[in-house]
């Protein structure tokens, strides 16, 4: 990505397998957030695992929410990242003024940020053994005003 897009390779962070845990992702996202200004362009690409997870407090009719899958769901009491938790996160990106591209190479990836999409493509892994009991409804972004140039 650096070489193709010509980023700043100073400016990109990653994380690979076992240190892309859910604190780590959750993280990087803070960082980022907290060093973007007004205008700029911040890119964020996750390619792993997606799923859901049973929400018995939804309001989709499927009462589930997608995931992101982070390399340490496996240990006791970590849970997947959500698309709700993502929302509120892009939020934050959107409503501080900066140009949010997000790009999910996972199961389920459809419907991790923006809803659902149709015609809809099924792969999957086995869903997360836990209700995470979120009645929450992130509200989309404001759209973006565009300055004359």
């Amino acid at each position: 990505m650096v070489s193709k897009f010509q980023f700043n390779a100073a400016k990109v962070d990653t994380l690979f397998n076992e240190a892309a845990g859910r604190a780590a992702i959750l993280k990087k996202m803070d960082e980022l957030l907290a060093k973007s200004q007004p205008n700029d362009i911040a890119f964020i690409y996750y390619a792993g695992h997606g799923s859901q997870v049973p929400n018995s407090l939804a309001k989709e009719a499927d009462k589930k929410d997608e995931s992101m899958v982070p390399g340490d769901t496996w240990k006791e009491g970590v849970e997947d990242i959500r698309d709700k938790e993502l929302a509120k996160i892009f939020n934050n990106f959107i409503d501080k003024g900066v140009k949010l591209t997000v790009i999910m190479d996972c199961c389920h990836s459809g419907s991790l940020s923006r809803g659902p999409v149709s015609p809809a493509k099924f792969r999957f892994i086995e869903e997360a053994k836990y209700d995470a009991k979120d009645p929450s409804q992130p509200t989309a972004p404001r759209p973006v005003r565009r300055e004359p140039s």
